[in-house]
């Protein structure tokens, strides 16, 4: 996950591993049910820790699958961010990107 939320699952470097999927339409749903919230959880790291799977940028050419828009709460093992509503100046301390 980028700092700024774009969450891109699909994806290793330019190379394309998978589909899209259902991510998105989830993720919408849940905002767009009564009450409803979307929330993104992952681990931070993969690899054996060894790779952060929150970086700054996303390689020039990624594709994104879910905006930063459509993303109320973040979860890692680290803790949870709500971003929703929030500027990208303000979500910069607590910013993501999914790789």
């Amino acid at each position: 996950m980028q700092f700024h939320c774009k969450d891109k699952d699909d994806l290793v470097g330019l190379k394309q591993i998978s589909g899209v999927g259902g991510q998105v339409d989830f993720i919408r749903g849940a905002s767009m049910a009564d009450h409803g919230i979307s929330i993104l959880a992952f681990p931070s790291t993969a690899a054996k820790g060894k790779i952060s799977k929150i970086v700054p940028f996303l390689d020039e050419g990624a594709a994104v699958t879910t905006s930063r828009n459509d993303i109320d709460y973040v979860v890692t093992e680290y803790g949870v961010a709500h971003l929703r509503g929030k500027t990208l100046r303000k979500t910069q301390p607590f910013t993501f990107l999914f790789i």
